[in-house]
């Protein structure tokens, strides 16, 4: 981890700010890494090659000297005293380098307003998921120092492109594969009316004519209870990759809600509804199951009365985050219904339904509707 602060001249003003300090440490070490040591290691290693994310966050951050006190004299003892930084600062890098992929630099929202203009053009807004949180700043890959050209050619490990298939592409595979699941499951359906037509028919002629036919009558019943646990399995199946692509709404700042368009998504939300109860779900179940992606797709086709209720059902279900999007709690405060949800979540911390290392999210969601409130 590297710590920068901002430089300052003798009168007090920032000669350098520790943002762009950061930025050229950064590019610095994918410069180094790229362009000589994977040279070296390609050579001598066995061809072998590394990469590195990185990430950078820009804020307060506290340094204090710990360990142990009273060995120091010891020359046969290791050092047990050293520099420690602590905070929220330094806990979003460590995330932010997390969720980096090899060769990118990803910053966020406070690093780029803080940067100086001449490092800003070469930034691409994005979000980014690790776990359930969602992570949003700007992403940069290949930023090198300006004098690389004149080191010749990167050496890189070559980039899979059947571990992170192209989302558009997987999106389009995932409609085909609803349309034919859709196919399957009507036709599944229509196979299931004329069994049970067929056994109804069979059953009478067995009463009067046959009674001697048992076995070959609980031989069709048996069928029945597979078929209807095979078309229980296939809306079960249908129901998850339903699930799937809204899984994907959030991908490149939402490009994708408009690219499928509202109309086909609020079909799927329905369709799902209609899935979910076959399998014995009722609807608050379903909303929760979709909850996250469900306000995002309401508030951003600014559906908020339908993104509320979602995030209220979340608030009363989930024990370890709540998705609150901004312009839904606005609306909510405008039509006086906030306090719904600060009472949901006020709910959960009081009988103990969170997470213990969850508490402190659910808390902070409560000071954040205070605040909208205007307590």
């Amino acid at each position: 981890m590297g710590v920068f602060i901002d430089s300052v001249d003798e009168e007090g003003n920032i000669s350098e700010r520790a943002v762009d300090k950061a930025i050229n440490a950064a590019r610095s070490l994918q410069t180094v890494i790229d362009f000589s040591l994977n040279k070296h290691l390609k050579s001598n290693v066995n061809g072998k090659v590394i990469e590195c994310g990185i990430g950078i966050d820009y804020g307060k951050v506290l340094v204090t000297w710990v360990g142990m006190y009273g060995v120091e004299s010891d020359e046969n003892k290791e050092d047990e005293q050293g520099c420690v930084w602590v905070g929220n600062t330094t806990n979003y890098a460590s995330k932010y380098s997390d969720i980096a992929s090899g060769g990118e630099i990803f910053i966020s929202e406070n690093v780029y307003k803080n940067l100086s203009e001449e490092y800003k053009e070469v930034w691409t807004k994005s979000a980014k998921y690790k776990g359930t949180k969602l992570f949003q700043g700007y992403i940069t890959k290949d930023y090198y120092l300006e004098f690389s050209e004149e080191l010749g050619n990167a050496v890189k490990i070559e980039e899979d492109n059947t571990v992170e298939l192209d989302t558009s592409s997987q999106l389009a595979d995932g409609i085909k594969e609803i349309e034919r699941l859709q196919d399957k499951l009507i036709q599944r359906e229509k196979e299931l009316a004329i069994l049970e037509e067929k056994l109804k028919k069979e059953n009478e002629e067995y009463k009067i004519k046959y009674n001697n036919e048992y076995t070959e009558r609980i031989s069709a019943c048996n069928r029945k209870d597979e078929m209807e646990d095979e078309w229980r399995q296939l809306i079960e199946n249908f129901y998850n990759t339903i699930k799937g692509i809204l899984s994907k709404v959030h991908y490149q700042e939402y490009k994708y809600m408009d690219r499928i368009g509202k109309d086909y998504l609020y079909k799927l939300i329905e369709m799902e509804y209609d899935l979910g109860k076959k399998i014995g779900k009722g609807k608050e179940d379903i909303v929760f199951d979709l909850a996250c992606y469900l306000i995002e797709i309401y508030d951003y086709f600014k559906d908020y009365p339908n993104a509320y209720d979602s995030m209220l059902i979340m608030a009363k279900k989930s024990d370890h985050w709540v998705n609150l999007e901004d312009a839904t709690l606005k609306w909510a405060k405008e039509n006086n219904v906030l306090y719904k949800l600060f009472n949901e979540i006020e709910r959960a911390l009081v009988n103990f339904r969170v997470k213990y290392e969850r508490r402190k999210d659910f808390e902070g969601y409560l000071e954040k509707i205070r605040k909208i409130r205007g307590y």
